[in-house]
């Protein structure tokens, strides 16, 4: 059995300087692609957190859409790459900034403070997703939208790639599945958001690999949800 030496930090620590190109190439383009298309469309023009930004390449889409963006994540080579990146384009400049902020605790903003918020890819690699979903509720506003996945915890895909990782001369390719611990079902993944105060008005299924005619018979492998923030009233909150 394989026991990762290492943490989901350290992890992506390494894979910094090449994280954008492996994003142009195979599943990970396939899931950029989805992502752009399908899912950043909802992202209305104002201030949005990329929570767990990465190389920063979702907040270079958004800044080029006209959003003001602040990437933040736990790594500092993450960081780098991606102030090295949005720094290339004069356009991009002052529309994006970065922040490393460790991604396992409360963020460190004030309440209502975003238009929006993005979390692709993260969830599954911190100790308590539910805590930082309703951190990503807190800090935007009411009536603003969050995006964001969670591995679909039926995934067929991921659950052939776990038993791959047990067998010997694992594939590297499926590393990640050493510090990928959470998931969750489509029904779990909603009630999670509504929990924190959230209206999910679209939940999307995908996989790399797996036809969408296909999913009914094999489980994608990631749940995207667009939800919104609901609207304080004077007996307490509605949902919008």
């Amino acid at each position: 059995m394989n026991h990762p030496r290492s943490t989901a930090l350290e992890y992506h620590e390494q894979l910094a300087a090449t994280w954008t190109s492996r994003t142009h190439t195979g599943g990970l383009a396939r899931r950029l692609a989805f992502v752009q298309n399908k899912i950043l469309p909802s992202a209305p023009a104002g201030s949005w957190l990329d929570v767990g930004c990465g190389s920063g390449v979702y907040s270079r889409i958004l800044a080029a859409a006209g959003c003001q963006v602040l990437g933040i994540d736990g790594s500092p080579a993450m960081i780098e790459e991606a102030s090295k990146l949005s720094a290339q384009s004069l356009n991009e400049l002052n529309a994006v900034n970065y922040l490393q902020v460790t991604l396992n605790e409360g963020l460190p903003f004030p309440d209502n403070l975003f238009d929006g918020c993005i979390c692709f890819s993260v969830l599954e690699y911190l100790p308590n997703p539910s805590l930082t979903i309703r951190e990503l509720a807190r800090v935007v506003r009411p009536g603003g939208q969050i995006l964001l996945s969670i591995p679909n915890r039926c995934s067929a895909i991921r659950a052939a790639l776990r038993i791959r990782r047990l067998l010997p001369r694992a594939p590297e390719s499926a590393r990640f599945l050493d510090y990928s611990r959470f998931s969750a079902s489509r029904s779990a993944a909603k009630e999670m958001c509504q929990t924190a105060g959230l209206r999910v008005r679209r939940l999307d299924l995908f996989d790399p690999y797996i036809p969408n005619q296909l999913h009914p018979l094999i489980p994608p492998s990631l749940i995207f949800l667009v939800a919104t923030k609901a609207l304080p009233t004077a007996g307490g909150i509605h949902a919008i």
